[in-house]
């Protein structure tokens, strides 16, 4: 039995050695180099001994020590010799020979141990794929991966590359097994059987590829494999990287259509804009009165106009409208002239509503700094597309507001993520998974269908970003009430009548941000009567909402809304009230908070942020 059992304890250290090799790749490295030079020094103290003890001191002793030292790390050693010194004759130090001679070999037996125990331990994995979850990765890079990393459950990985693209680094750094073919090989019916995927187990999949077009065609050839092994689209997701979600509305399931069962689709500079305003959201630098009404007005200074620096305007402004304040933004960037096409030509009525100034100056110049002193904003956003840049000019403007009593809130957007006053926010963090959870929440509340992920496939895009809009505000409101989310829920909601009146303009002013910044446009009275004749008419239509021409009629001042309430009356019959709806959808923060509590409790996630149509 003691015969067995060393043989047994052997085969598990050699086998632990080599599966460590393949594993733990990131510490590996340091650890080998470090126990073979530890080892090395002790072999040679051992043989140094030795040999002087044998033959006394002499050059041949010095060379034969060191030499024999190194021949240790092929496998050769001289323990006879060791052996006869008397000092030696000890259990301990014999011990101590060993295991050093053992880490010499190991060492120089690193590279094939790697081989060896990949192979060994990519065996492992495909047959572990065949009993978990699965997450499938397309076209990952060492960027983009962290976007799984956070979201990983106990499912095994699968990483999906073009033919010749290299995925072993990720797969060493997070385990998971490697397959070369993109779409023509890795999303077919035959590559989800030798996946022992039946359809019956989870499975989420992330394109994440720099190539939306790449993605696209993945996810789409994938979804046809999946309707054909008869999976349960309750049991998939997808995540669509660089894909506007329009583009891929089609792939999620819904009545009459095979597909994924939740789908999340973004570009990665409206991600960065998101993690941005949702570390550090414009309403937590305003201060408010007893009233809710904000006592001072918000400013911004963007620096860098390029995607990131459009898509994080936006964000700002949709989440920078309070009720006693204006908005107002100045940006910079020596190219504005050929930046700020799109904010001209697609969101006009923006330059109309907002404060925003365009100028073609570079953060270094005397303009940025005149413009600092002028007005003190409450938050610069650097977004040149650089992040040795960023850090420049983020050292830069720490040294100027060191002297001076008040400074703004500082953000970089890097690729990596957002550095809010020296401190990295990675979107590797971001729940991606539950990043819509409630959105979907506020979307079922309006809707009252069947379930939040019912409601949510039925949704068109245009009301899935009003609900994630709304999503990410909602915790402004209780920040102007002063309360808390559990004193809402305890029955401290809603506030006194002084207090919901404003937040009610708030909820408005934020309404008409999201839909400025959506491209809409006010309607023209004429208009107005138009689609107000074609209703009485017998025409189904939205009297007030013309959705192809991204026209809306309570894009008004909110003294205004009584009135469009009025006219809307009088053609429909109807009995609305626009600025009550807006009264109804902040008393209603309690049941919001209330069902995204029940649904954490279910699926425990990262808290996301609130919404109104």
């Amino acid at each position: 039995m003691t015969a067995i059992a060393a043989t047994l304890l052997t085969l598990a250290i050699f086998l632990a050695c080599i599966l460590y090799r393949a594993v733990d790749t990131k510490h590996s490295e340091r650890i080998i180099f470090a126990c073979a030079a530890v080892s090395g020094v002790i072999s040679t103290l051992f043989y140094g001994y030795s040999y002087t003890w044998d033959r006394g001191f002499s050059i041949e002793s010095i060379v034969r020590s060191v030499a024999t030292a190194f021949r240790s790390f092929i496998g050769i050693h001289d323990f006879d010799t060791v052996s006869k010194v008397p000092l030696f004759n000890n259990i301990i130090l014999k011990s101590i020979f060993w295991i050093a001679y053992f880490f010499c070999v190991y060492a120089s037996a690193s590279t094939m141990l790697n081989v060896l125990g990949g192979k060994l331990l990519t065996h492992v994995r495909e047959r572990l794929l065949r009993r978990q979850g699965l997450i499938l990765i397309y076209g990952a890079t060492t960027e983009t991966v962290g976007l799984v990393r956070s979201n990983r459950k106990k499912q095994g990985l699968v990483f999906i590359s073009e033919q010749g693209t290299d995925m072993q680094a990720l797969t060493d750094n997070m385990g998971g097994v490697a397959y070369a073919g993109g779409a023509g090989r890795c999303a077919s019916q035959a590559f989800l059987k030798s996946l022992g995927y039946k359809g019956d187990r989870t499975l989420d999949v992330y394109c994440l590829s720099e190539d939306p077009g790449l993605n696209l065609r993945y996810a789409k050839t994938l979804r046809n494999a999946l309707e054909a092994v008869g999976a349960d689209p309750d049991r998939t997701s997808l995540f669509l990287l660089g894909v506007r979600e329009t583009r891929a509305m089609y792939l999620e399931a819904h009545e009459g259509n095979f597909g994924y069962g939740s789908l999340f689709a973004c570009e990665w500079h409206e991600l960065i804009a998101r993690l941005a305003v949702q570390s550090c959201p414009p309403w937590t630098q305003l201060t408010y009165d007893d009233t809710g009404r904000a006592t001072k007005d918000f400013r911004t200074t963007i620096v860098g106009f390029g995607r990131t620096g459009r898509c994080v305007l936006n964000e700002l402004l949709k989440n920078g409208q309070m009720e006693g304040s204006a908005f107002h933004a100045e940006v910079f960037d020596p190219n504005i002239e050929q930046l700020s096409g799109p904010l001209q030509a697609c969101n006009p009525e923006l330059l109309k509503a907002y404060d925003i100034t365009l100028r073609a100056n570079g953060v270094q110049s005397l303009a940025f700094y005149e413009a600092l002193a002028d007005h003190t904003p409450d938050m610069i956003v650097l977004c040149t597309g650089s992040e040795e840049k960023n850090g420049e000019y983020a050292m830069e403007l720490e040294r100027y507001y060191a002297s001076r009593s008040s400074r703004p809130a500082l953000l970089q957007c890097t690729r990596a993520g957002v550095i809010v006053d020296g401190e990295l926010r990675r979107v590797e963090d971001v729940d991606v998974r539950r990043m819509d959870s409630m959105a979907m929440i506020l979307n079922h509340v309006y809707c009252k269908g069947p379930s939040p992920e019912t409601d949510w496939r039925e949704c068109d895009p245009f009301s899935r970003a009003s609900s994630r809009a709304s999503a990410d505000f909602y915790p402004a409101f209780l920040r102007a009430a002063n309360i808390t989310e559990q004193e809402a829920l305890s029955g401290h909601w809603p506030p006194a009548p002084e207090i919901l009146e404003n937040l009610a303009r708030t909820e408005h002013l934020r309404w008409c941000a999201f839909h400025l910044v959506m491209g809409y446009r006010p309607m023209s009275r004429e208009e107005y009567e138009d689609r107000a004749a074609r209703y009485r008419a017998g025409e189904k239509l939205r009297v007030s909402r013309n959705s192809e021409a991204m026209t809306h009629a309570c894009l008004v001042p909110w003294d205004e809304l009584d009135q469009i309430s009025a006219w809307e009356n009088a053609a429909t019959g109807k009995n609305i009230d626009y600025k009550a709806m807006d009264r109804e959808n902040v008393a209603a923060i309690p049941d919001i908070i209330r069902q995204a509590r029940q649904a954490e409790q279910k699926a425990p996630r990262r808290r996301t942020l609130w919404e109104r149509e």
